[in-house]
């Protein structure tokens, strides 16, 4: 038999329904409203999603909304890289062109169509992401608390201290809740001492080692307020009979003793009255400064001043010591200290008519001749002879009259303070 004859006499192959094969192809277009994510276009970068085995996809949106519309995010990793695309939820209607993808069905022989949105594949390296969201909201914490550990073990002295100082210098918001009213009370008994507030304004401006002082004075009675450095509670319970040698808080300054001495009128005017309670104020801030250089409790301190009126003694706590919080400890700390001896040199000024020794003071105060200097500069007083009309107005004695005095002079001219040198 001829070979033609053999083909012409072979089955056709039928189709799944039972007809003979058709060659035409037919065309489904892919319904986009379906739950289910067609076939997707992706851009990858140039480092492109190799190793991957699969892609997940999450929406951002609802289920009824057509996929081509809705937010869409595809994701997908290998060992090394994470590769993340996202069609940032525009549709490809809003596009200047749209992209239509086919699929052929070998078995139907149908092919389905569907648009598809574009999605730019970005890659990111897994080592340098983070170990979870707990861990780098606390980042930080970790890392501070890592170094403080490392400073302690094996830091220097002076790093460890600010380590410390730094612990310390941390305020706990939590404590603070539900002691707002003990806050306030605390507060309005310390500073019951204090001038009011009316008496405080147009007064220049501050510094906190010196008293407050009045810049644009006229006379050296009014560079430093009297109650700015003696309250009018503190003031009031002094009484003249207590500004006498035997009933001093202290008794070893020849400055004090020489001045005790000479209050001989028996019936003085008003300012030999204010200069004879200054005396005695100056006693207890001597004695005071005697037994406060160490930490002690309130109580205790209380107790070494007996001779000084509770008023005082309540103020020189409240200004001139620091304690710990939630203790009852205080302190004369070397800054205090500092504030302490400028206040007293202060009201020795008021009480020599503004023209001080500094030689008697420095030895009464155990002090250095140069560091009293300091201080009374830091006041704005001169360190120098005194003219010819202030040795007739003060009635200084000969032997004085040639030596280097603290004077108060107006205008006030204080010194520049240093960003680096505190007076």
């Amino acid at each position: 038999m001829p070979p033609m004859a053999t083909m012409s006499k072979k089955r056709k192959r039928e189709d799944p329904e039972g007809g003979p094969r058709s060659d035409h192809i037919k065309f489904n277009l892919w319904n986009n409203n379906t739950a289910a994510l067609g076939p997707t276009l992706i851009l990858p970068s140039a480092l492109g999603p190799t190793g991957v085995d699969e892609f997940s996809y999450f929406f951002g949106g609802g289920t009824s909304v057509p996929l081509d519309s809705n937010a869409c995010i595809i994701t997908g990793e290998n060992n090394k890289m994470r590769y993340i695309s996202s069609n940032s939820g525009t549709s490809n209607q809003d596009r200047d062109c749209q992209y239509l993808l086919c699929i052929r069905d070998k078995d139907t022989n149908q092919m389905h169509m569907c648009t598809s949105s574009i999605f730019p594949v970005h890659h990111y390296v897994k080592a340098f992401e983070p170990h979870g969201t707990e861990l780098s909201q606390s980042t930080e914490e970790t890392r501070r608390n890592a170094r403080a550990r490392l400073g302690e073990a094996f830091g220097t002295k002076k790093g460890q201290a600010a380590i410390r100082a730094a612990e310390r210098s941390r305020v706990d918001i939590s404590a603070m809740v539900g002691v707002s009213d003990i806050l306030q009370a605390t507060i309005s008994t310390n500073t019951r001492t204090l001038p009011p507030s009316d008496q405080t304004k147009g007064l220049g401006e501050t510094r906190p080692h010196i008293p407050r002082f009045n810049p644009n004075a006229t006379s050296p009675s009014d560079v430093y307020p009297l109650d700015g450095m003696v309250s009018d509670a503190e003031f009031s319970c002094i009484s003249l009979g207590l500004v006498s040698l035997d009933k001093l808080p202290f008794r070893r300054s020849a400055w004090l003793n020489n001045r005790v001495k000479k209050k001989t009128s028996e019936q003085p005017i008003k300012s030999e009255k204010t200069s004879a309670k200054l005396l005695f104020y100056i006693s207890s801030m001597l004695a005071f400064r005697r037994v406060a250089f160490k930490p002690m409790e309130q109580e205790d301190l209380r107790g070494r001043l007996v001779s000084v009126p509770e008023p005082i003694v309540d103020s020189l706590i409240t200004r001139f010591t620091e304690g710990l919080r939630g203790s009852t400890i205080v302190h004369l700390t070397p800054p205090k200290e500092m504030e302490l001896i400028a206040h007293l040199l202060a009201l020795c000024l008021r009480v020599d008519h503004y023209v001080c020794d500094p030689k008697v003071l420095a030895a009464d105060l155990g002090m250095s001749l140069s560091s009293i200097q300091t201080v009374f500069k830091s006041l704005g007083c001169m360190i120098a002879v005194p003219t010819v009309a202030e040795c007739l107005e003060l009635e200084l004695p000969t032997q004085k009259r040639g030596d280097k005095l603290a004077i108060l002079r107006v205008p006030l001219k204080l010194p520049i303070l240093s960003k680096t040198r505190r007076l």
